[in-house]
């Protein structure tokens, strides 16, 4: 069609400007270069470049790319020859070739017109939308086929959901433990207190003892929550910085993606118009005039696709280190409990199992041939407890205790069962059995039957009669 004209048609350039330059490439193992031509006679007066395939000949020597104009095959001009005769003439050389052309110096810019920032609109929406709903609303669109970081993304955001949760469950816990190991604590203050006030030697040893257990165990969970707050600092670093950090980077890609996706669209809806208007006899202008706007998103699609495919290994590789991160957040901060173990077998040893009753019971003395002298046995009625035998007050305790009679200071009497009332100077204020937290399943194989204020009176030998009917 052109080549039978005395005059040449003027190319409208849109104010591209164009360098020549040749290149020689190798081929490969399939004679080939690796690229796709378009235009040519009949009905485009120049022949460019529509793509550039990866990992081939072309594509690695990174000189000519898509939207180039190609003048020449080894020093032959293809002028007025069709892109099939262009072809030929390519595949009939081996070994090396040598490509004529003429650089299209386009901006990028320039190709991001309002239809293609619609478009990015457009697969927004239809991003969120199924098949058949966009099919229903007659949306096109370009799809990218096999890309499952969007399923990523949604599953990082459920995990992101989760490990708030979690974390937000964990503070409350760990708070709750703290407060619990404070009343431990203040458990072992109190019967510390009582243990050291005790005047019977058997009952305050074993208030010793439980209140060292008590420390203990508030010890024991300090340590735990000194354990575990790394780990809590880790899951909130994973939650607060990497999480949002790999979502900013997905976001940026999914940018990206529906720009290379416009372009992929605006490219294939300029081939329908340019087909259908052959198909009618009546080529396009731009098409007759040198095609320069499909060769500008040709090029655009390509710088497009590059941006794609570097943005896309970096979501990958972002996605890797999270999952890494993930795994040493649950990982390095968590050990193992000992199979078996249970927290009195962690705890010091201020408590020992008796053989006979295997009951945590206070140390027998070493002089304790049986296990029967340090444990609580019970009898018929499960109210009644046989004890240990009691000691006698010594003589300097009952002399300290007439002296402070005689000195009119007030004291308190405490009964032993099976004893004679004991003197005990210096209780502070009036204790009763059940404010002292005893109760007859005491573990510890002592119970305390303490002299309290009723009613504003001393209670004396009102505690013997108490213990013979087996009340509290």
């Amino acid at each position: 069609m052109f080549a039978d004209l005395d005059y040449d048609i003027e190319e409208d350039k849109l104010g591209i400007p164009t360098v020549p330059g040749k290149v020689t490439l190798q081929k490969d193992a399939q004679n080939l270069i690796g690229i796709s031509i378009g235009g040519g006679a009949q009905y485009c007066p120049c022949l460019y470049i529509v793509q550039v395939f990866d990992n081939t000949p072309a594509a690695l020597d990174g000189t000519v790319a898509a939207g180039d104009e190609i003048t020449g095959v080894n020093g032959r001009s293809i002028k007025g020859k069709t892109k099939v005769e262009v072809a030929k003439m390519i595949q009939e050389v081996k070994g090396e070739v040598t490509i004529h052309y003429n650089k299209l110096q386009a901006d990028p810019k320039q190709g991001m017109s309002l239809d293609i920032v619609l478009k990015k609109v457009k697969h927004r929406l239809v991003e969120n939308m199924s098949s058949g709903t966009a099919d229903a609303l007659g949306l096109s669109r370009a799809i990218l086929c096999n890309d499952g970081l969007v399923k990523r993304l949604e599953e990082l955001e459920r995990t992101a959901e989760l490990y708030k949760g979690m974390t937000e469950h964990t503070k409350n816990l760990l708070r709750a433990f703290y407060e619990l190991s404070q009343t431990h604590r203040a458990f072992g203050d109190v019967f510390s207190v009582i243990g050291v006030r005790e005047p019977q030697p058997a009952a305050s040893e074993a208030f010793v003892k439980f209140a060292d257990a008590h420390r203990s165990i508030e010890k024991f969970g300090i340590r735990l929550l000194k354990t575990i707050k790394p780990m809590l600092t880790d899951l909130n670093t994973y939650l607060n910085k990497a999480i949002p950090d790999t979502r900013l980077t997905i976001k940026k890609y999914l940018d990206v993606k529906f720009e290379y996706l416009s372009y992929c669209l605006k490219v294939k809806e300029m081939d329908d118009e340019e087909y259908s208007c052959i198909a009618l006899g009546e080529p396009l202008y731009r098409v007759s005039t040198g095609n320069y706007e499909y060769r500008l998103i040709l090029r655009c699609r390509q710088e497009a696709r590059a941006r794609f495919s570097q943005m896309r290994k970096d979501v990958l590789e972002k996605m890797e280190l999270l999952d890494q991160k993930h795994g040493r957040v649950f990982s390095t901060r968590r050990q193992p409990w000992p199979t078996g173990a249970r927290l009195p077998a962690l705890l010091p040893q201020s408590r020992t199992s008796c053989s006979s009753c295997n009951a945590l019971c206070p140390p027998c003395p070493s002089t304790t041939t049986t296990a029967t002298q340090c444990c609580v046995t019970p009898t018929s009625s499960p109210s009644r407890w046989t004890w240990p035998t009691p000691r006698w007050p010594t003589a300097s305790a009952r002399m300290s205790s007439l002296t402070a009679r005689m000195r009119g200071r007030k004291t308190r009497r405490t009964q032993q069962p099976g004893s004679r009332p004991g003197m005990h100077e210096g209780l502070p204020g009036p204790w009763t059995r059940t404010e002292a937290g005893v109760t007859p399943e005491c573990p510890l194989g002592v119970r305390i039957w303490g002299v309290g204020r009723v009613g504003g009176r001393q209670h004396g030998s009102g505690g013997r009669a108490a213990a013979q009917q087996g009340g509290a």
